[in-house]
């Protein structure tokens, strides 16, 4: 795997990582690691953190027309458009979608706090039996 890896971490999470990728790919949805081809799909990512036997987290991404567009309305001040509204539709239902196929792939998962600086994610944790 010649994928430049900016954290040191172990193994295992390496294979963690490319075992989600791996599934959520078997069920038709975009995955890469770390984002790495800049498409919309899921992003899947190793949680660096010391503390505890580690992780990675799932997000979703979508089509970057989508997220320009999403972009420039806040920046603009805009935070009642409905293409806003969809946005966050969008991402909901497709992190449901995601920990749906990962805890039925036997992966031991969870959402995010919303309110956590990653909203919409999945986390996927190292103690999962796949």
């Amino acid at each position: 795997m010649d994928e430049i890896r900016p954290y040191p971490h172990s193994p295992e999470l390496d294979q963690l990582a490319e075992s989600v990728t791996h599934q959520l790919q078997q069920a038709g949805i975009p995955s890469s690691l770390n984002g790495s081809d800049g498409a919309g799909g899921a992003t899947v990512e190793v949680d660096v953190e010391e503390e505890g036997p580690g992780g990675v987290y799932v997000s979703w991404k979508t089509s970057k027309h989508l997220r320009d567009n999403v972009w420039a309305l806040i920046q603009q001040g805009e935070s009642s458009s409905p293409l806003l509204q969809h946005y966050g539709v969008v991402n909901r239902a497709m992190r449901g979608a995601i920990l749906e196929i990962l805890l039925s792939s036997g992966f031991t998962a969870s959402t995010t706090d919303d309110s956590d600086l990653s909203p919409f994610t999945v986390y996927v944790a190292l103690s999962s039996t796949h």
